[in-house]
């Protein structure tokens, strides 16, 4: 929550010393948001941040462009690398994304041939 008032707020500076803190968070939200800082900083990492980001929620892309819909929990509880993770994190953080100049669309060409997360396989009867 902290990091996504800071940045409502524009204070990059907090953000960065609080994302710094807690670095080993591997959450989507931690991981798209470095992605972001890393745009708008112009960081020549910013592509690897971005497809780093990809590993631990492959919808947020999409969600963010608009051509996947939002897809809220229905339990209460969120699934990581789910769909569900997707949409809190676009609903908390997208006005951030889509407010800074061609960030969704960096994101989505960074991100367009990768390939997709294998998800647990169901197991046949």
């Amino acid at each position: 929550m902290l990091a996504g008032h800071l940045l409502e707020l524009g204070d990059t500076a907090a953000l960065k010393k609080l994302i710094k803190k807690y670095a080993e968070d591997g959450s989507a939200a931690w991981l798209y948001t470095q992605a972001l800082l890393a745009f708008q900083d112009k960081d020549a990492d910013a592509d690897q941040i971005a497809k780093d980001a990809w590993q631990s929620n492959d919808h947020v892309p999409a969600v963010l462009a608009g051509t996947q819909p939002l897809a809220a929990s229905r339990s209460g509880y969120i699934t990581m690398g789910g769909e569900d993770e997707a949409a809190y994190y676009v609903e908390e953080y997208g006005d951030a994304w889509k407010a800074a100049p061609g960030a969704v669309e960096w994101l989505a060409s960074v991100t367009r041939n990768l390939p997709r997360r294998k998800r647990g396989a169901k197991s046949r009867a």
